[in-house]
This record gives C-alpha cells, structure tokens and sequence, in this order.
C-alpha cells in the first residue's frame, strides 16, 4: 500500500509542476483586464514581455505587439507582429506528417485541447497583417502600410483553402457538408453556457469566409492614399460586398456622383473596354480645383473600442461511481468588454457617421459554431479517455486486498490529476485577447483649421487639426473604460 501510495503521490507532484509549467509567465485574462482598466500599459508590457520571452508563442507575440501599439510605439509593435508572422510562417511550412504535430494532435484529441499549440483562428492571423498595417501609417509610411493589406488579401485566400481543408476532414464527406445542419446544437451539455450565443441571428448571419469589412475598407483608404488607385477600388467593391455600411460610408465619402453603387458590383464585363477606369472612378490623389477643395481637408477617423472575447475551457463535471466525475470540456469565450457607441463631430457641430465595420465577438463565435461538431467530438473522445484511465486506476485498486477499500478514493484522484493537467494544459488555447472588440470607420472632408471631438460615454477627446495638410487620419483606442488614446498622422 505504501509503494502504492507512493507513486500516486509522485503522480500528483508531477502534475502539478506540469500544471505550474503550463501556467507560468502567462498572463491571465483577469490580469489583461484590469491593467487595462487602471490605465497601466507599462505594467501590462513588462508582463506580456515577460511572457513572450518565456513561451515564444504566437499569441504572446501578437498581445505584445498590440500592447506596444496602445503605448504609441509603432516600430517595437512592428518587430513583435514580424515575429508573430515568423512563428506562424514556420508552423504553416512544417511537414504535413511530423513528430510533434502528431503528438499535439493526438495529446489534444485524447487528454487535453491545448496539448496543442494555438496558433490563431482565421480572422486572427489576416488581422494581424491590417494592425501591423496601422503602425506603418502613424509613421507616415503609406507603401509599407498597402504591403500589409496585400499581405492581408493573401492571408484571406490562405485561410479559405486551409478551412476548406479542416471542413472535409471533420465532417463525414462532402455530401453529407453540403446538407449539414450547423444550427443544430442538441449534442451540447445542457449546461453549457456558450449555447445561447451560437443560437444568436447575428452569429449565423456572419459569412463562414471570416472576412472582414474593416480590413478591406482600410487596404481601399491605405491603397488610395499609397498611390494604387486600382487596388483600393478592388478593396473597396470586397469590403462594400461584405457589409452595408461600408457601401454607406465610401459612397458618401468618395462618391459625389463619381463612384455609384452599380459600379461596385462584381460584375464580368463582355469586353474590356465595358469596364471603366477604377483609377478615373476613385479620382485618386488628385486635389480638388474648386474653392471648397482647397478650404477643406479630408479625415479619416478609426475608432477601436473594448476588448475581443476571450477563450477558456468550460468544464462541465458529470458526477460519476467510482471515479467521482466524468470531466467533459468544451471552448468558451469569456464575454467582449464594450464600452458604448462613439461619436465624432467637428467644432462647428458637423457630425461624422461613424460605420461599426469589425465584430471580432461574432467573428469568435462563429468561428466556434462552424467547429463545433469537431470540437464536441473531442471532448467526447477526452472524457471517455480520462474516464478510462481512472476507471482502471479504480479497477486496479480494487483487484488489490491491500488497497481495496480505498479504490473508490484512488479513481477519484485519478480523475482529480488528470483534470488539474488538463486545466494548466489547456493555457495553450489562449486567444489574442487584446484585440478590439469593435472597429469603427468614418471618412469625411472637414473645414481646414476646425477641431475634431470623439465621445464615447463620458470619456471626450478633442484634436487641432493641422491646417497645413490635405488629409488626416486618426486612431482612437479605447481599450480601456477610463482612458482613450488619439494618434494621428497627415499627410
């Protein structure tokens, strides 16, 4: 009995330092949020540095890059979100069969989902390349920034494919994936709390592309200014095909009777001389002749509010004889901090229409939703496993005289080991957390030498424009409740 004792001991010892392990240098959801709240950035950096340092992951890198983006430090920001992309690059260039793929595969299948590296979702990954965009254009970089929308194009099409790939292989054949039922939702526990948001309209109403309209509408503006008109008029028609409001907002801004809404359909011309100029359509770069022209400067206004939901393991506990519980765990998503609708006016009272064009919340959940079957296969697949292995901890207990009646305690902490490894290991599953929860555009011409004023519920800020310049673009981050950051770059 002791002999035995004592290699249960030593299991849970070593559990508990892989679950120490798994945790260490992390920075938790409840640290991100309430350092944000403070207002405390550099607090923030120093752990999310900390972090980065230790682990090397690509989520690290991303929160990190972000944080140096909300401390104004766009070229620290640059290098992190580079080395995002080299993590992720590596990880999309390894061989389709190899050693540590498999084991990740297999450990996330069979114990633990985040025995897998995290290597970021599809909306994820092409949003990395429209912030890095960001960073470039407040250091007056405009071809820099349009190389990051490209990239960001590219990355859209490499998802597509990717996701195209994951569907055939989680689904039975592609038959039954094109009748599948992705709204039915009757294999979940009953207590799992993430049902009633994937039943939410809006999340099945998001196209399973994971596109977003604010990236393509920022390659149009970035493309525009850049000098590659006929670029932006192709971002441009993506992002008004994805979202209303963008079709809205470019018409109201670039249109005046020069761009309509027929001409920002997908069409197939008969031939081409049936397609007009997009250079001509956009009139781009050109300053306008006319008196009003020449008194007036355009501004762009980009307003980043909250923060993105963020993902955990739910555990749900089913009690069960012998072993104490059967542990099931699903993905969840702790719910996105918002913080109100902003507003945007000039200081003679002209209003600016402020479009929502990024739902990084309903983007997650779709995300989720469109994984589910897979998702709900494996954690069937790991609370069988787990349930196994402390069924014969409890079996092999009760063959022994010496240890027979405490078999019901040793399958139980059995199971109790296994959930502890399960939880430190599923850290790996981590979102970028510090991602907006919303993203806003507003584009207008406003008189030279007016202010600009940006509410959002009592947090107000008010920029001198300069009076020297044809355009100015302008970033607000309200990442945190009590503290709103302005940047702006002109040109």
């Amino acid at each position: 009995m002791r002999s035995y004792g004592k290699k249960i001991g030593s299991a849970l010892a070593l559990a508990c330092f892989l679950l120490l392990g798994a945790c260490s240098a992390r920075v938790s959801t409840e640290d991100i949020r309430s350092s944000l709240n403070a207002g405390n950035y550099e607090d923030l950096q120093e752990k999310m540095q900390t972090a980065h340092e230790e682990h090397q992951e690509f989520v690290t890198a991303l929160n990190l890059a972000r944080v140096y983006q909300l401390q104004g430090r766009w070229r620290e920001s640059i290098a992190l979100y580079d080395s995002g992309l080299r993590i992720l690059e590596e990880y999309e260039q390894r061989a389709i069969i190899n050693l540590r793929e498999a084991l990740g595969t297999v450990g996330s299948i069979l114990i633990a989902r985040g025995s897998k590296d995290y290597f970021g979702t599809g909306y994820e990954r092409t949003l990395l390349h429209t912030f890095n965009s960001l960073n470039y254009l407040m250091l007056g970089d405009f071809t820099g920034a349009m190389v990051e929308m490209r990239k960001m194009e590219q990355r859209q099409e490499l998802w597509l494919a990717e996701e195209e790939r994951r569907l055939q292989e989680h689904l039975e054949d592609l038959r039954e994936r094109s009748s599948a039922n992705y709204d039915d939702l009757s294999g979940l526990p009953a207590n799992y709390t993430m049902t009633a948001l994937l039943n939410d309209p809006r999340t099945k109403a998001v196209a399973r592309s994971y596109q977003d309209a604010f990236s393509y509408s920022l390659s149009a503006i970035v493309c525009r200014l850049a000098g590659d008109p006929d670029y932006a008029a192709i971002s441009l028609r993506r992002a008004a095909l994805l979202d209303q409001n963008a079709r809205i907002l470019f018409s109201a801004a670039w249109g005046k009777g020069k761009i309509t809404a027929g001409q920002w359909e997908p069409v197939i011309p008969k031939a081409p001389s049936a397609q007009p100029s997009l250079a001509r359509v956009l009139n781009v770069l050109k300053p306008s002749s006319d008196a009003k022209g020449k008194n007036s400067q355009e501004i762009s206004v980009i307003v980043f509010c909250g923060l993105a939901p963020a993902l955990h393991m739910e555990r749900v506990r089913i009690p069960a004889p012998y072993i104490g519980y059967v542990l099931v765990d699903l993905p969840a998503f702790f719910p996105p901090l918002q913080y109100g609708t902003p507003t945007v006016e000039s200081s003679t009272g002209q209003g600016l229409p402020l479009y929502a064009l990024l739902h990084t919340d309903l983007l997650a959940y779709r995300t989720l939703k469109d994984e589910l079957r897979y998702e709900v296969g494996s954690a069937i697949a790991r609370a069988v496993s787990r349930a196994a292995i402390a069924g014969a901890t409890y079996a092999a207990a009760a063959s022994n005289k010496n240890t027979q009646s405490f078999a019901p305690l040793l399958g139980a902490l059995a199971t109790g080991i296994m959930d502890l490894f399960s939880s430190g290991a599923s850290q790996n599953v981590r979102n970028w957390e510090l991602l907006p929860a919303e993203a806003y555009l507003s584009q207008g011409q406003v008189r030279k030498g007016e202010s600009v004023r940006i509410q959002i519920e009592r947090e107000m800020v008010e920029i001198d424009l300069p009076q020297e310049a044809n355009g100015v673009i302008i970033i607000v981050s309200h990442a945190a409740k009590a503290k709103m950051r302005v940047d702006y770059v002109a040109y």
